[in-house]
């Protein structure tokens, strides 16, 4: 069963399909409980459905988008403040569907909030000045000199309410964060994964990201119980293919093939990380194996990032080549 994320392609089509080639059927919610663009998913309508799903006693595995089953999909949930007696029907309901199914692994993903301001903040130079402001805390945090006058005069600028509601929002996110990584623990969820989404190498969401990392430390979890992953909407298609690996016992040996030397350490927009950390991460996602050359892994994988400045754009053909 996937309860995805929202009701694109790649959170929900993809899986399904990735499923039918691996010879597994994944069955999702009904399209009248989904999301649609903007409009929120049927949260309660969404729980009472999987506990009916699972009561057909034919469910091997469940996938479940948190931010789905607490705000009704993706978009909603970078807008949305869940209130506490929602949070806790959450975790309740967590309680009750690993009660009645103990054999049955729940993993489930959650996804840390991204960068830029939600859209309830409104106005062109408050959301730039947020960014610019959550941009150099970040550096702060991570102990990179700041001009702290710059600093000052940004955050004096931002109108204390909606500084308060973007901070909110990371607080908001960590604390539940938390409680899952807590269930991960007691052994209700499975498996956790936390994706950060429209990052950047410096920012307040990566404050979170590192908050989490040292909870998830203080209980001595592994990456198998608990992994923090760059990216969003390809998780739950992830998630198949490490559950499909372990079920089957295979773990994949992949080559990392760049076109460029550079293109491993180059850090694309959007992202917290380089190119190649995201990578390498997405093997060790899914349970497969790093391989130093083609010849001794059981395929490769080619990644292509360029920079428009530098015209880079030519080295694709290196890829071509290695093709033919």
């Amino acid at each position: 069963i996937l309860v995805p994320l929202d009701g694109r392609p790649p959170c929900r089509q993809f899986v399904i399909d990735a499923g039918r080639i691996g010879g597994t059927e994944v069955v999702t919610p009904p399209h009248e409980l989904q999301d649609y663009y903007s409009q929120p998913g049927d949260t309660k309508g969404m729980r009472r459905w999987l506990l009916e799903e699972m009561a057909k006693g034919q469910t091997e595995a469940i996938f479940l988008s948190v931010d789905q089953l607490l705000y009704g999909g993706l978009l909603t949930a970078r807008e949305k403040q869940a209130t506490p007696a929602e949070v806790e029907e959450l975790f309740a309901f967590f309680h009750e569907l690993h009660a009645a199914n103990p054999a049955v692994p729940i993993y489930a993903f959650s996804i840390l909030p991204r960068l830029t301001p939600q859209d309830t903040i409104d106005g062109y130079d408050e959301r730039r000045d947020i960014m610019a402001y959550s941009r150099l805390v970040g550096r702060q945090a991570a102990g990179l000199p700041v001009d702290e006058e710059k600093l000052a005069a940004l955050k004096a600028k931002i109108p204390p309410a909606s500084l308060a509601r973007y901070l909110a929002h990371f607080e908001e996110n960590a604390a539940l964060n938390e409680r899952l990584i807590d269930l991960t623990h007691d052994g209700t969820i499975t498996r956790l994964v936390l994706g950060q989404d429209d990052g950047e190498e410096y920012g307040i969401p990566n404050i979170e990201k590192y908050a989490l990392q040292d909870y998830i430390g203080s209980y001595g979890l592994t990456k198998r119980q608990v992994f923090l992953t760059h990216g969003a909407d390809e998780i739950a298609l992830t998630l198949l293919a490490a559950w499909q690996n372990e079920k089957s016992g295979i773990q994949p040996r992949i080559c990392l093939r760049y076109n460029t030397p550079e293109a491993r350490d180059r850090v694309m927009p959007y992202m917290a990380v380089s190119t190649g950390v995201c990578a390498e991460e997405k093997v060790q996602l899914l349970g497969g194996r790093l391989a130093e050359t083609p010849e001794e892994a059981d395929f490769t994988l080619l990644i292509s990032t360029n920079d428009a400045d530098k015209d880079t754009m030519s080295s694709r053909q290196e890829t071509v080549q290695f093709l033919t």
